[in-house]
């Protein structure tokens, strides 16, 4: 994967290994990115069109600009954007494969996928990766911790300096002369410990490690006012899109 300043670029590949039936609408399973399946493939052998269907524009914080495609006889040529206006919650790039027989389709697509930000605060920049990784790894191994989390069951060991950075309303916990100030311990009582430990990985990481569409997650960085976190949130309600529903959505389309 390629990244630019506000521009992402993903190769994603699609391989046909057995021809479908004839005039049949082929489309592939979702394909994950980011913590949510996001992507499908699909062919429409009537008018030999290849589709590039974004299932949930903005759901991860993202959308699609451009798509490329690159197979054979194709170099790089662009797909075009497909708006539906029934259908606003996909964004849909075909291509018609020209010279393309039913034979010549058992064969492998690269798709070259722009991906821009929609989220001011969350995009895909050059960083360096193991940062956020390091700053968890501090405190899940205690290193200079200063306070604690106690969730559930569950301890979670915790930087002031880093939570009260990113949460304002930590912060003000810290500064207040209240008893998680004198005690170093915060005690969580409404919020799985589970849903706890992956907001919490997000305050010292700025990632994902499953999808945002979690009501749980969401309710909890709208308690603490971790924004980006609640923005994201707030943007994977999507409602899914079947591969029946798209393929139906497909076969209506000249």
């Amino acid at each position: 994967m390629s990244i630019m300043s506000e521009e992402a670029v993903i190769r994603c590949e699609w391989t046909i290994n057995e021809r479908p039936e004839r005039g049949a609408i082929w489309m592939s399973n979702l394909v994950p990115f980011h913590a949510d399946n996001c992507f499908r493939f699909g062919l429409k052998q009537s008018t030999m069109t290849l589709y590039f269907i974004n299932v949930y524009p903005c759901k991860s914080g993202f959308k699609i600009s451009h798509v490329y495609l690159i197979a054979p006889g194709v170099n790089g040529e662009e797909m075009t954007l497909r708006t539906e206006p029934n259908e606003p919650a996909i964004q849909m790039f075909t291509f018609v494969l020209e010279g393309y027989s039913h034979t010549d389709i058992l064969t492998s697509y690269n798709f070259y996928i722009h991906v821009v930000k929609t989220v001011d605060d969350y995009s895909y920049q050059p960083v360096d990766i193991r940062m956020g990784g390091e700053y968890w790894a501090a405190a899940k191994e205690k290193l200079f911790t200063d306070f604690e989390f106690l969730v559930g069951d569950r301890v979670f060991p915790a930087h002031k300096g880093i939570v009260a950075a990113r949460s304002p309303v930590f912060a003000a916990m810290f500064k207040a002369d209240m008893v998680e100030a004198r005690t170093q311990q915060v005690i969580i009582e409404d919020i799985e410990p589970s849903v706890f430990e992956e907001f919490l990985y997000f305050v010292y990481t700025g990632q994902l490690r499953r999808s945002a569409a979690d009501v749980k997650l969401l309710m909890a960085a709208d308690k603490y006012h971790v924004d980006t976190l609640k923005s994201l949130c707030v943007m994977a309600t999507a409602k899914d899109l079947d591969a029946d529903h798209l393929s139906a959505l497909v076969m209506k389309i000249e």
